[in-house]
């Protein structure tokens, strides 16, 4: 069977931890275009951005149906910071929980590096999480929609600027040395390296 151009490809694992990238540069607002962004579009499929869920909340509290922090907890464990928030919808009382993870060290260029913002990146993924659950996918596909044609959307890169292994655990083959994965050719990050010793 011939793909067809019209359809966009199917996300895989990589690609999500590619839009995580981009959520996380709106939540440290680094680059302006991306924190404007309400939706995001990667291998033609259009994906809510952080700020674009955020958006959609605001609209839902206009409309009497705020969302409440019910219960928040953020840990850090071995290097890596473990988020949980549970959200109720005010009006009709459904209540989402979100989870989340962020390493506390980035790997870059030059090494790793603390990053100074991960806690808050752990919260705020968590939150998104939580928030996500709470809104119909049909709701969230309109405004998709309605977003793309008003033109305040910013495709991803397609490739991750990380230079470490983002593998899921099933595709991971760790080399020798176990300084790397020979399935993606990158270097497995200082607390993946760690946790193997």
């Amino acid at each position: 069977m011939q793909k067809s151009d019209n359809l966009p490809e199917k996300l895989e694992h990589g690609d999500f931890l590619i839009l995580d990238e981009a959520d996380e540069k709106q939540i440290a607002e680094i680059d302006q275009k991306m924190k404007d962004a309400l939706v995001y579009e990667l291998k033609g499929n259009k994906e809510l951005s952080y700020v674009g869920l955020k958006h959609l909340t605001l609209l839902m509290s206009q409309k009497g149906q705020a969302l409440q922090v019910l219960e928040d907890e953020c840990n850090l464990q071995d290097g890596v910071w473990y988020a949980k928030m549970k959200v109720r919808n005010i009006k009709t009382q459904h209540e989402t929980v979100g989870y989340a993870q962020q390493p506390a060290v980035m790997d870059t260029n030059d090494g790793p590096k603390p990053d100074n913002f991960s806690r808050t990146k752990a919260f705020s993924k968590a939150e998104r999480n939580a928030w996500r659950k709470q809104i119909p996918e049909l709701q969230i596909k309109t405004f998709i929609e309605v977003i793309s044609k008003k033109g305040t959307s910013a495709t991803v890169l397609k490739k991750s600027n990380s230079t470490v292994c983002t593998c899921i655990l099933e595709e991971r083959k760790i080399t020798p040395d176990k300084k790397g994965c020979s399935n993606c050719q990158k270097a497995l990050s200082q607390v993946v390296q760690q946790s193997l010793q």
